[in-house]
This record gives C-alpha cells, structure tokens and sequence, in this order.
C-alpha cells in the first residue's frame, strides 16, 4: 500500500499529477485519520503506527502494540478524538495519548488500557483498601468487558461509547490521569489543572514527567509531592529561568547543595549559577556566591567558580568577589584557596 499527494496544489485532476509520499506499508489492516488531516493511524496485525503529514514529509511518529495477550489478537477501530487516539480489539480497549513535548525532539505515547476482558473481577489475593487506593491512583485499572465487534464512536458524559453487535456500550474516563491527558491533548491546560489533586501525592513524580512529556512543564515544578532536584532538572531542561529564580529564592542554597548530582565535576549550585550566566541572570549569580562566601570555605569553591563566571558579565564587581573569596593579602582577612588562593593573592591582588 502506498500513499500518494499531489506534485502542486495547481495541478488538474489526474493519474499524472499525483506521486508516493512516505514509505510502502505491508497491506495495513485499518488506516485513520484525526480530524485536522495531519496525523495518521495506521495499524497492521497488532502494531499501532502513528504517521504525521507535512507535505512533502509522511514519516513515522511512534508506535505501539496492542495490549498482550488476546485470544483474537487483532484492532478492530481506531479513531482520534480531540488529539487523543483510542484502539478497541474484541479483548481491550486503549487510550493512546501524544506526546508534543520538543525538548529532546524526540516523539512518544503513553498508552492505557482502558478496558480488557482478562481483568478478574476478584482480585488473586487480598489487599488492604489503603494499599489498593496507591495502586490504582496513578494509572487505572482496566474494566472487565467482553465486546463483540467493537467500533469507537465518541465521548459522551465522561465514557467513551463503543458500539458492538450487542448494542451501545459504555468505558469510563473518570480516571484522574486520564482526565488530564484527555483534556491536555484537547488544549484545555486550566481545566486540567485541578484534576492534579486528585493524584496521589506520592506518585507526583510520574505525574511531573507525564506533564513533561505533554509538553507542560511549568506545571510539573508546581506539584507539591515533586523533589527538588525534579524541579530543578526541568527548569534547566527547558529553560525555565523565572521559575527557577523563584526555587532558589525558596529552598535556599543549602537545600540545593544536598542534590546529588552522580560523576559531575560540578555541584548543583555550580550547575544552576552556569545556567543562569548562559541566561544573562548576573545578578542572581553575584546574590548567590556572596551566600556561598557567609556559608563558609566548604562552599567557597562555589563562589569561587561563580565569581569567576561573572567575569563576562561584570569584571569589576567580579574582581571584588574574588577578592572576598580567597582573602585579600595582607588585609587580615581569612585565606583561603591553597595554591590557587595563594597565587591569586600573591600575583593578581
């Protein structure tokens, strides 16, 4: 199978004025299109295909298998509604929903099964309700279904309507996470916002990259489960200069310091200042070394690198930083530095 577009807009109707675009597909089994005519679902045997077109480009976003294990192992429908795709087989129903998120300009999904005909209904052991209530706040579990020759049709009253041989059938989306990823991919950020809450507080670290990988960052640092160094990593990933003023303004320099940051020669606050020179944040940078000079010589290496930094920015008040760090000679000040301190001392003061 092949897909084929017009040479040029102007051109008349015919055999002639059309050429292949994109590659070849293995006679695929169920091919869909979203509403704007740019994003394409292409499904063969139990692999989900998702091709966007931007003329005169047809290549491949990202796929994805069915859920595993069917009896019948193979998608019925496929339809897109409101940026989201959902998938329905005879055994499982899924919720694909794409990621837009260009920082690592790569392109991926996160997939749910919504419902699946292997979902006991009693569960194999006994949990405490408390234990189930952390299970099932993140990601939902599955509803025990049969469907005979599933189509997908629309979102009516918070459920997805399928019809099958045995008339209208119903899936919830009440779920929280899938609230979220319904309304994120239809461009309603406010309206998702306050389904957040209703994420367990200990798993906002997944939701945090979930917003990532959306392509809503900004909302990710806000979450009050997230870690600091989450919040930090984000901020520097995508540039998130205000917003990591405000972290450093209400965590401190302490807090920051603690962050592991693995093999890096540089410490996090070492890290942070670099960044925020790159962004022409001189100020914040000078504020931050002068902390580090108060919080004693554990710490004045990181002035010392920041003071230095500030150097392109500004020399003159730079010089006065330096001075501070490694102790002016003969000024009774404390030294500091070893060599290096003595020959700055020595040499450039």
């Amino acid at each position: 199978a092949f897909f084929y577009i017009k040479r040029n807009s102007e051109a008349v109707d015919g055999a002639e004025a059309y050429t292949t675009i994109g590659p070849s597909f293995p006679l695929p089994d169920l091919v869909e299109w979203n509403d704007d005519g740019d994003l394409c679902c292409i499904c063969v045997d139990t692999r989900i295909g998702v091709y966007a077109l931007h003329p005169p480009e047809f290549k491949l976003l990202t796929s994805t298998l069915l859920a595993p294990n069917e009896i019948d192992r193979k998608i019925l429908s496929a339809k897109f509604i409101h940026g989201a795709l959902y998938v329905a087989s005879r055994g499982s129903v899924q919720c694909i929903f794409l990621n837009n998120s260009n920082a690592e300009r790569t392109f991926s999904i996160d997939s749910y099964v919504l419902s699946s005909f292997e979902t006991p209904i009693f569960p194999k052991c006994t949990i405490s309700r408390a234990d189930n209530n952390y299970l099932r706040s993140f990601a939902p579990m599955p509803v025990p279904m049969s469907l005979d020759q599933p189509s997908v049709l629309s979102i009516f009253a918070g459920s997805l309507l399928l019809s099958t041989c045995t008339g209208i059938q119903a899936v919830s989306l009440n779920h929280p996470i899938i609230r979220i990823g319904i309304l994120l991919a239809a461009n309603q950020a406010h309206r998702a916002e306050p389904w957040f809450s209703a994420i367990n507080i200990r798993h906002h670290e997944l939701l945090a990259r979930f917003l990532e990988r959306k392509g809503y960052p900004s909302y990710a640092i806000g979450l009050a489960g997230v870690s600091l160094d989450t919040r930090i990593d984000i901020c520097l990933k995508y540039k998130l200069t205000a917003e990591l003023e405000k972290i450093i303004e209400g965590f401190g320099l302490a807090s920051i310091r603690q962050i592991d940051v693995g093999d890096s020669c540089y410490s996090a606050v070492e890290s942070v200042g670099i960044f925020l020179i790159s962004q022409g944040r001189g100020e914040v940078v000078r504020r931050m070394a002068s902390e580090c000079i108060m919080s004693g010589n554990e710490s004045r290496r990181e002035a010392f690198l920041l003071a230095n930094l500030l150097v392109a920015v500004d020399p003159s008040d730079a010089r006065r930083l330096v001075k501070r760090v490694v102790g002016a000679k003969g000024k009774g000040q404390e030294e500091w530095g070893g060599p290096a301190g003595k020959y700055v001392r020595d040499h450039i003061f």
